[in-house]
């Protein structure tokens, strides 16, 4: 800049203001000099170039942006002030949809899920789940220091079944624990043989540590009853108790025997069936026994044949129930034309 400055120093003011002759020029002459001077001085600021990198370019826009510096800040104004009109007014817009609309449909709504817990209430007490019903469990001493246990239980619910741990507590001490299930319906023996207890002494009792329930899945079992009934068709026969008096079974020990057929009658085949024993001394039983018989094929008969090796007094009825878990899949033999089809 200092450079320009100086050539326009330079400049010749008394040439500009006569003519070569000698004479004064005119205002226009002086004017027309002027103007030209000043035009080659623009064209020497649009040329220079500052050493530390400022431009004439750079001055300009820092310059318009300065002198717009208000147009800018009405425009930020205006952005903002269309945001908040926007924001706001969706939020007016909803809040009184929800006041004069909202309230009435959240009303109604409100209504229609009392209305359909009332029918699940309603639903669910037409078929209430009922607790298991037993009765006194009862010991038989096998031998000093061995006991068996068994209790009859009963389950009142038409529509489920259930899967159960469970133990006998026999003064302070606890058997082992032992599963079992019962089908809808179903009234059974629970039984636990040969369990280990010094003494005992007292009224037994059953402790159920884990139940779990299951209704009856109409997907899967679209009748139960006649489902049921197809699956349980399993008969016993020719019923025999021998005691160990006439039993040529052994000389040595006293062993006491029942014997009878079992038929599987039924369209299927299983892996196996268990049979419950029970002795009868009047109305007290004084005996009780499970045998599971293996591979149970559909139409067969099995000779079964349940000990007991002590002298169990005088038996006046027997009695010995099938026990199946109709509600798993894999107590089926699977052959190759199916389940219940023998090779």
């Amino acid at each position: 800049m200092d450079n320009i400055f100086k050539k326009k120093k330079n400049i010749d003011f008394q040439s500009d203001s006569y003519q070569e002759n000698g004479e004064p020029n005119t205002r226009e002459d002086v004017n027309k000099s002027a103007d030209s001077d000043f035009a080659n001085f623009k064209a020497d600021i649009k040329s220079y170039n500052d050493p530390e990198g400022l431009t004439v370019r750079k001055m300009s826009i820092g310059l318009w942006l300065v002198a717009n510096r208000k147009n800018f800040r009405i425009i930020l104004t205006g952005f903002l002030l269309l945001i908040i009109f926007i924001t706001w007014g969706n939020f007016i817009f909803t809040f009184g949809r929800h006041v004069f609309f909202g309230i009435k449909q959240d009303q109604k709504l409100f209504s229609e899920m009392l209305l359909y817990n009332q029918d699940l209430f309603n639903y669910l007490q037409s078929k209430p789940l009922k607790n298991l019903i037993f009765s006194d469990a009862e010991s038989i001493k096998i031998e000093e220091g061995r006991y068996d246990f068994y209790i009859k239980i009963s389950n009142p619910n038409e529509k489920y079944w259930a899967h159960f741990d469970y133990v006998f507590l026999a003064g302070n001490t606890k058997t082992r624990q032992a599963s079992g299930f019962i089908l809808p319906n179903e009234t059974k023996y629970i039984v636990l043989l040969g369990a280990d207890i010094e003494n005992a002494g007292g009224n037994p009792s059953l402790k159920i540590e884990q139940m779990n329930w299951q209704e009856v899945d109409y997907h899967k079992f679209k009748d139960w009853e006649k489902f049921a009934a197809y699956h349980l068709k399993i008969n016993t026969d020719n019923i025999r108790y021998t005691p160990a008096q006439a039993s040529n079974l052994s000389e040595k020990i006293s062993i006491n025997s029942l014997d009878f057929s079992a038929t599987n009658n039924t369209a299927y085949n299983y892996w196996d069936i268990a049979f419950v024993a029970l002795l009868f001394n009047d109305n007290r039983i004084i005996g009780v026994n499970r045998y599971a018989a293996n591979r149970f094929l559909s139409g067969q008969t099995q000779n079964i044949s349940i000990t007991w090796p002590e002298n169990i007094g005088r038996v006046s009825n027997t009695m010995v129930i099938p026990e199946i878990d109709i509600t798993r899949d894999d107590i089926y033999i699977q052959f190759d034309g199916g389940t219940g089809t023998s090779k």
